[in-house]
């Protein structure tokens, strides 16, 4: 409505949905008040309309409502007068007047995403939020220097703002919102932006077949020789090499990657140990065992090796890799893994888009069971109930979590466990190799630079597009099989002339069943799924490469990083602050138990790479237990490749 006094019918002018508004930047309550936004929405609609040629003499124009994540406050002086500024920027830049913020306005109503805005405040280096206009949680406490404990708007279990709630109720109020996700209270976030995009580049330039950090696969120790296939009994046994006889079954174990090679990985290493440059702690792949996941004892974690790629195979394919060997001979941590293949969880959410009630995350990669997928992988779609022959891929275009009919809860609170429906969608360009499935016969062809199909498609038979070129797929994260991988792969791990899309169906079908029933904390809730917040969690690891993650790490300490980030922000001062350095903390930390975890964010841990006993120190009795345990492995030094092994647990 247009101010009092107009004497007009305001004609309501919408705007679109993009907005790069953070809902974080808000000012000290008191001494600012939220506003009534009217003066910005007509002066914003009326010099809009009037540059783009749209206004008509006599004619009052009033924004529908402002870009998500904006909010107009007023601030007395001390004559009683009231001063608007307006908030949300990214760069913490408040706005003084709609003439302001109208070139940002414009920019976002006209580019969205595209392009960067050269407005004075996106020009501008970031601000640090002024003392006087910090939340409130960031501002000394009745002037003795001490934090508040509780943030303003909703938190997490962990005390760190809840940005999913904070959105979705945002979403709420002005029914329509496209933002980029933040989370700058998060040292988890934080350390995901720095290290996760580069991780991320490097896998997808690389072929489908490699392990990555965080997967489950089948791996042992040793080989006597090589692992052969019986045609006869189609079963994969120790082959000696001179004799060409049958020496037993490989004794496969389940276990996570925990470090990938520093060297490069070919295809030949699938089958034969390659001579690489470097020793095995650098050219191999270390792989820790996996504890049990109904179990607080995590000591399994401690046993681990360096082993070359032949030594490695995808747990999916775990009916086929290990039929023949009676189960009572199977290693205990093949069930422990079996029993984590109905979990998933997302990495890197960095949108948020909806229409109230229904909002969708969109996400870089998720984990699901066994694997890691990142858009622009392709992955194989389950086909119908019932039949036996994959034939069908989706070239993953994005990944999101999709909420609908959200609503308040008893609390009048709105958030990620609000919503009638929750399931998790990959998107993309689905491919097949069966002609019959096809969209009227149409052949993918080869990329016109490269020469080469999408990620993992190499080296199969001619492939089909599912549907228009122009159209996508969407897919339901259960009915996804695993990662596509290169035709010659699947021929040497299958010791088939043909490869085959179908290779793991049946086992990956039984394992998400036998998780459905024998993983406790599925079971306990009567779902089908176990839906974590991180890798971690998923597997309920207490370490990894040594180093305890997640809610098991001691100098775990989320208020602590929340006011050391306060201060490299600007928010508050050091002085106001207090705050014990991340080594007095790791000084008073007791050691861990491992007790059961619950839903906390991770990612810091296993980046930080700390190892410390008790009292924070290391001691030159535990240098040496760890060359001990160094050769004991088989290796004498960690891998060097640390800058790509980081991150993504």
């Amino acid at each position: 409505m247009p101010r009092k006094g107009s004497g007009l019918q305001a004609i309501i002018v919408p705007i679109n949905g993009y907005s790069d508004g953070v809902v974080s930047h808000r000012p000290a309550q008191p001494p600012y008040a939220p506003c009534d936004p009217v003066l910005y929405l007509e002066k914003l609609a009326k010099k809009w309309m009037e540059e783009s040629g749209r206004a008509e003499p006599g004619k009052v124009y009033v924004l529908d409502r402002l870009p998500a994540g904006y909010a107009l406050f007023d601030k007395a002086r001390s004559s009683g007068a009231r001063d608007k500024y307006l908030f949300g920027h990214p760069t913490n830049q408040i706005f003084d007047s709609p003439n302001r913020f109208y070139p940002h306005f414009r920019f976002l109503m006209e580019h969205g995403q595209e392009g960067n805005c050269t407005c004075d405040a996106c020009a501008a280096p970031a601000a640090p939020v002024p003392r006087s206009a910090a939340p409130a949680a960031a501002r000394s406490s009745k002037g003795k220097g001490k934090m508040k404990a509780v943030e303003e708007g909703p938190v997490d279990e962990e005390g760190t703002p809840d940005v999913y709630a904070t959105l979705m109720q945002e979403l709420h109020r002005a029914g329509k919102l496209d933002v980029t996700i933040t989370q700058v209270k998060s040292m988890d976030w934080r350390i995901e932006q720095a290290k996760l995009p580069r991780v991320m580049d490097k896998v997808l330039n690389q072929p489908s077949f490699i392990p990555r950090v965080g997967e489950l696969v089948l791996w042992c120790r040793d080989i006597d020789g090589e692992i052969v296939f019986d045609s006869l009994t189609k079963e994969f046994k120790l082959g000696d090499i001179n004799t060409q006889q049958s020496t037993g079954f490989p004794k496969w174990m389940c276990g996570v990657i925990a470090q990938v090679p520093d060297e490069e990985v070919q295809l030949g290493d699938l089958v034969t140990e390659t001579e690489k440059q470097n020793a095995i702690n650098v050219s191999g792949f270390r792989v820790e065992c996996l504890p049990d996941p109904n179990d607080s004892d995590k000591g399994l974690s401690k046993q681990y090796s360096y082993i070359p790629l032949r030594q490695i195979r995808p747990l999916n394919f775990w009916q086929e890799i290990l039929r023949g060997i009676p189960e009572d001979d199977l290693h205990p941590t093949i069930y422990h893994g079996l029993s984590v293949m109905a979990s998933v969880c997302v990495i890197m959410p960095f949108r948020f888009k909806g229409t109230w009630p229904s909002c969708n995350v969109s996400c870089k990669g998720m984990f699901l069971g066994a694997e890691l997928f990142y858009v622009g992988d392709t992955v194989r779609i389950m086909p119908d109930r019932g039949d036996p022959t994959l034939t069908d891929v989706l070239r993953i275009e994005s990944i999101f979590i999709k909420w609908a009919n959200l609503e308040f809860n008893a609390d009048s609170i709105v958030n990620k466990d609000c919503a009638a429906y929750l399931n998790l969608h990959l998107v993309g360009h689905g491919y097949t190799l069966d002609e019959k499935r096809s969209y009227k016969g149409m052949i993918l062809e080869p990329d016109d630079d490269t020469g080469r199909y999408p990620l993992g498609m190499e080296g199969y038979d001619r492939w089909y597009y599912m549907h228009r070129p122009e159209s996508l797929l969407d897919c339901t994260f259960d009915r996804i099989l695993g990662r596509c991988y290169e035709g010659n792969a699947m021929r040497l791990w299958s010791r088939q002339l043909v490869p085959t899309l179908s290779l793991g169906l049946q086992g990956v079908q039984a394992a998400r069943l036998y998780s459905a029933e024998n993983d406790q904390r599925i079971v306990d809730t009567g779902k089908i799924w176990f839906w974590g917040e991180h890798r971690a969690q998923c597997l309920d690891l207490g370490t990894l490469n040594g180093i305890e993650v997640g809610d098991r790490d001691p100098d775990r300490d989320p208020k602590l990083w929340r006011e050391v980030l306060e201060v490299l922000d600007g928010e508050t001062s050091h002085k106001d602050v207090h705050a014990k350095t991340p080594l007095s903390t790791a000084q008073k930390a007791p050691k861990s138990t491992f007790t059961p975890i619950n839903s906390q964010s991770s990612l810091v841990a296993s980046a930080m790479q700390q190892t410390s006993d008790s009292d924070g120190s290391i001691s030159d009795n535990d240098l040496t237990k760890e060359k001990r345990e160094r050769k004991q492995h088989g290796s004498d030094g960690d891998n060097e490749a640390g800058n790509d092994n980081e991150g993504v647990i």
